[in-house]
This record gives structure tokens, sequence and C-alpha cells, in this order.
């Protein structure tokens, strides 16, 4: 094959064309073609370019990506608004691309937009297993883009999530039926392997990103050697370009013990931090039967160093981190204010940093509640506990809100703006439903959801949450009195940190002068079974994930 550093030289006339071809007049419009030209600008950039142009090259990038995710958004919810409408009716009409993985795909001013759904049962019907999964194809398209390969192109891209549903945004690129010059495109079924630069491109990727060069495809018998998960797809675009797409396994799975979950080996992937730090090379193809069974070992013992060395040095080292300013700085790469440590998910940062995924939560906070007790520790073991409880509420109101939208099948707003404020009434308020939802729902969703939770999840026996007055004496509080007590001794009222969370986590705008009497008067509020009225709630925003 030759050296993968010389793959350059292979490539052909119509690549140096391509790239000559960015010098024209690129419409608005034509999403690849901005970004493929700005791109190829940056790549050629050394410490001997222009200052001025260097700014011009990301000031244009930025103008790029803010045209892109505005267009991304403002389709994405007209979409999302509509799932429910005939197609006849649909402002934007789904077009037929083959498939049925997801439901119906659009393609809006070059913008391809999918459905990441659970149509074909590939997850046990579950949605949000497959919404992981789109979360899992942007992170891929990341880590490739990180690689900084001269010519290797990748889309624009970005996530759409409005009322309970998710759809994928990608920009729309030059490829045909008879583009494919790597990887699968039949699910593992014929293996293609047949251009000599793109193989030297993902092999240089495959070692940037600590992925295991391995022979993949259904038949072992016709199996090729590929340099990452054999789903990725490299196509030759018509345009002369090598793209590469398909990124949602990237990297290699966890050892899957509960093998009767549906999809687990697809939803429950190891993060590229730990993957790229680790000390040996990790195939993605282990537990997709695209490969040979060996190299599930080696993703075995990966899990186990994960679990047995990662988390509980992450978890001794926690405390010290969210109470000290400068270490806190230090550990980020940036200043960050401690009193926002709730609303900004720096828990999760410093998680994803160290290569821990967030369903390790639970373990971490096991881990902790193991160690000597001091107000650090406890104070870490709070804010652990708001984050699992936030994406739990966060998990249930999508849940409820895409039952709402195929219940009205029309683009209706009142009916979910009341059930928003219904269920944070339950979620904050005090009422006999609401200590039933935290009982039970939210017990049972802690335990299925984060390993370790059934430590933490035990209702009124919950001992460990606590204060240092009450521990020995029988305990008579609910979970949730319990949450709140914990939470409330180092940020304040817990009902009120958890309604800025999930504010936060599902961009949900309360009116000013609701945010104002809430406030100002939590503990009167709060203690009511409505604290929130439907006036109060001004509108349920887009989210957008890039």
């Amino acid at each position: 094959e030759g050296s993968e550093d010389m793959y350059d030289a292979f490539l052909g006339e119509d690549e140096e064309e391509a790239e000559r071809s960015g010098e024209v007049a690129i419409s608005e419009g034509d999403w690849n073609k901005r970004f493929q030209s700005i791109m190829a600008e940056i790549k050629t950039f050394s410490h001997n370019t222009p200052e001025a142009d260097q700014i011009a090259a990301n000031l244009a990038l930025i103008g790029l990506a803010h045209d892109f995710l505005y267009s991304a958004s403002s389709y994405g919810k007209i979409i999302i608004s509509e799932i429910y409408l005939p197609d006849r009716e649909k402002t934007l009409k789904p077009v037929d691309l083959g498939g049925v993985a997801g439901g119906s795909k659009y393609i809006v001013h070059n913008i391809l937009f999918k459905f990441a759904l659970d149509t074909d049962g590939l997850y046990g019907g579950d949605d949000a297993a497959a919404a992981t999964v789109g979360g899992h194809e942007l992170k891929g398209l990341q880590a490739y883009f990180n690689c900084n390969l001269p010519n290797l192109c990748l889309p624009l891209m970005a996530l759409v999530d409005y009322r309970g549903f998710r759809v994928i945004a990608m920009s729309l690129l030059p490829l045909g039926e008879n583009t494919l010059v790597y990887g699968t495109g039949d699910g593992g079924h014929t293996m293609v392997n047949r251009s000599r630069a793109f193989r030297g491109m993902m092999k240089r990727a495959g070692k940037i990103l600590n992925v295991r060069t391995h022979l993949a495809g259904l038949d072992p018998e016709s199996r090729k050697i590929v340099y990452s998960a054999a789903d990725v797809e490299g196509h030759r675009g018509l345009d002369g370009r090598f793209y590469l797409i398909d990124f949602a396994r990237a990297f290699p799975c966890e050892t899957p013990h509960e093998r009767s979950r549906p999809g687990i080996n697809l939803t429950r992937l190891l993060r590229p931090e730990f993957v790229k730090e680790y000390r040996c090379r990790l195939c993605p193809d282990a537990y997709s039967g695209f490969c040979d069974p060996i190299h599930c070992a080696d993703v075995d013992r990966a899990t186990s160093f994960l679990r047995s060395t990662v988390l509980p040095l992450f978890a001794t080292d926690l405390p010290s981190l969210l109470c000290s300013d400068s270490l806190l700085d230090a550990a980020l790469g940036e200043e960050v204010e401690k009193e926002g440590l709730l609303e900004s998910g720096l828990v999760v940062k410093l998680m994803h940093q160290r290569g821990i995924n967030v369903r390790y939560l639970g373990l971490v906070y096991v881990h902790l509640l193991r160690s000597p007790g001091g107000e650090a520790r406890d104070t870490t073991l709070a804010a652990l506990l708001v984050e699992m409880v936030t994406r739990v509420a966060k998990n249930d109101l999508r849940r409820r809100l895409r039952e709402n939208m195929q219940k009205m099948r029309r683009p209706v707003t009142e009916a979910h703006h009341a059930l928003v404020v219904h269920y944070l009434n339950v979620l904050i308020g005090r009422s006999a439903h609401s200590h039933a939802y935290w009982e039970g729902e939210v017990c049972r969703a802690l335990i299925d959801k984060f390993e370790g939770a059934n430590l933490i999840a035990l209702g009124s026996d919950c001992a460990h949450l606590r204060d240092e007055s009450s521990r020995g004496a029988p305990s008579d509080r609910s979970f949730k009195d319990s949450f709140c007590r914990l939470v409330g001794r180092f940020f304040g009222d817990a009902r009120l940190v958890l309604l800025h969370r999930l504010e936060h986590a599902m961009d949900i705008v309360l009116h000013p002068r609701a945010r104002r009497a809430v406030n100002a008067n939590a503990r009167n509020r709060l203690d009511s079974a409505e604290p929130l009225q439907r006036a109060d709630l001004a509108e349920m925003g887009v989210r957008v994930k890039h």
C-alpha cells in the first residue's frame, strides 16, 4: 500500500480540479461548496499565513455555521411540528430516498433532514435510544473532523431537538449510486475498499483515533481490511472530492452486559476521549457481527479498566475539582463561575473530559458515597443527584411531548405548553400526585438509566441522603424530601434548582415576571400544588447541537 503519509501523492487530477473549483463564486444556499471551499483554504494555512487571511477565513466559517444552524433550526421546527400531518398537507414534503430507518426524510434548501426514531424496532421501540444514536453520529463526525486530514471532506451536521423529537440535519453532498469507494452500503454484505488514496486517509485517521485496523464484513470469506467501523462510508463525490459519512458507530461499544436490551451495542459506546487515550487500539466493530470475535476481548479489558480504574479515580478527584475555583479552571482550560455549576453542566463536562459516559453518573455517585464524608464530598453528591434527576425528568418530558404530538396530530401550541406546565408542577410542586410520581416513576427511571442508582433511589429508606443530625434514626422522608434536603444544603431550594436546570436542558422559557415571582417567593410558590400557571410559560424553544 505504501506509506500512509504519502497518500496525498495518490490524489488524481480530478481532486486538484475540485480544489481549484473553490475559487469560483458559490451560491449562498450550497452549504457543501461553501464549507469545502472555506475548509480547503484553512487547511493550507501555516505559521507564515498572514493573520488577516486567517481571520477572514475563520469569520467566513463562523458565518457559514450561523447560517446553517439557523436554517436547520427553522426548517427542523416545521418538519417536527408537522410530523403527523398527511404528506399532502405538509409545508415541507418528504422525499423517497430508500430505506425505512428513522421514517420520512426531507431535503430543504440543500439540507437533508431525517428523524432519529426507532421506526424499525432496532432498539425495541425506544425512540430515546434512537436519539442517542443520533448523538453518536455527531460525535463521530466531530472526531473525524478533528483529525484534520487535508483531503478528507465531511458534511455540516446539526441535531435539532423540539417537542420531544430529534431530527438530524446534514448538508447535502454530491454523492450517487456509484460513488462508494470504502465501507459498506448494504449492511456489511458487500465490503468496498477500492481507493488507494482513501485507504491512506482512513489509515491515518484510525491511528489518530486509536481504532484498530481489521477485516470486516458479514461474510468471513469476503471480508476486507478497514480502518474504521465497517459501515462508515467513504465516497468519491461527483465533484471529485473524497467524502466520509455515517459516523454512528465510529467508536466501539462497551462490553454489552445487558444482552437482552435491544441495540445496546449501538447505544452504549465508549467515548472518543477514552478510546483515544487507551493503551491499545480498539476495534469499533467488536460485538457487531462484522468482524472476528477475537476483537471483543480488547473491548472487555477496556470496559473493565474504565469501570475499575478511571471511574474511581475520577470520583476521588471530583470533589476537589468542583470545590476549588483554580482547579476547576485548570481542568476545563477556561474560567468558570462556580455559582453556575448546575446550570452549565460542569459535572458532565468534567466526566466527558476523562472519557466517562453520562450513564456512569450513578457509579460515580456510589464511589463517592463510600468515600470519607465532608462538605466537598456532599456538595458533589448533591450536584450528581441533580444531574441524574434532571436527565430522568428531561427524558420523561420528551416522551410525554412525543405522545401528545401523536395524540393531537396537528401543529398546535397550547396543548403542548399546557402539558409542560402540568409536568413541571408535578415535578416541583407539593401534592399527592407529585409524591407518587417521585416515589414511583422517578425512582424507577433512575434505577433503569443509571447503574448503581439502586443504592440512591430507595424512596423513604434513602438514609444516606439525610443530614448528619438524623443519621441512625428511622427515616420517614420520601425520596423527594431527601433530595430536597441534600441539595438544599448547598444550592438553595432544590425544587428551584431543578426547575432552572430543566429550563436549560429543554430550552423552556418562562416569562421574566414569572421567574421573578418564583425566585422572590420560592417557598410559598413551590409548596403549592401548582406553583406555575399556564401564562407563566413563554415558549418551548428549539435546541440545536452541533
